[in-house]
């Protein structure tokens, strides 16, 4: 509620939930404050970092989601929405990318996953499967105009490339890439007609 009444004061009326765990909380504030929303729960099936509580199987993942999906779609006079989370491709099996690739066409919706985000992302995927992350999910099929990647900051050439080629949306959290991340290449992205727009990276509440 707090940080919904800060995005109404400083002129915010949509917002995207970068993927929590609450996501009913999340409806209810939306719905009560008269915000826009489009919300996201935060879905991995492989445990790295999170609280255990957070890990969940490829299945729970999609029940939870689909759960939110009836709860919520088209509430509050349409205006809230919800998108299919996944976490990063650290927490996240091709398996249930694949699968939330197919749950997001079924059900007409968008996808939002953290991508890029620090230097070592791309080279654990490396690891994984021999291309950088933004390449392997070219890979598997699930890039497009629904797929929403947050931060991004990371990203090669040849990713903004397949970023402008596939119409992928970006997310950028200016105030968590000057402190902690590094700087992305917006300009770059805009120059290519991509859709960058802003975010906090999380819920931040100020009290004065």
């Amino acid at each position: 509620m707090l940080t919904g009444i800060e995005l109404i004061r400083s002129g915010v009326t949509t917002f995207c939930e970068a993927g929590g765990q609450h996501v009913d909380a999340i409806g209810r504030a939306a719905e009560i404050l008269g915000l826009r929303a489009m919300l996201c729960r935060s879905t991995m099936d492989i445990p790295s970092g999170p609280p255990a509580s957070w890990d969940t199987t490829k299945s729970e993942c999609l029940d939870q989601q689909v759960e939110h999906f009836w709860r919520w779609q088209n509430e509050a006079q349409g205006r809230i929405r919800v998108c299919l989370g996944l976490r990063t491709i650290f927490n996240c099996s091709d398996d249930l990318i694949l699968s939330t690739r197919d749950l997001a066409a079924e059900l007409g919706i968008g996808i939002n996953m953290h991508v890029a985000e620090i230097p070592s992302e791309n080279d654990f995927c490396f690891q994984r499967s021999g291309k950088t992350t933004v390449e392997h999910l070219a890979d598997l099929k699930i890039l497009g105009p629904n797929f929403l990647a947050v931060h991004c900051v990371w990203l090669t050439p040849e990713e903004i490339d397949l970023f402008a080629q596939f119409e992928v949306k970006d997310s950028h959290n200016p105030a968590a890439a000057m402190r902690v991340l590094g700087w992305p290449r917006i300009t770059e992205m805009q120059h290519r007609n991509i859709c960058v727009s802003l975010g906090t990276d999380g819920a931040r509440a100020i009290i004065a």
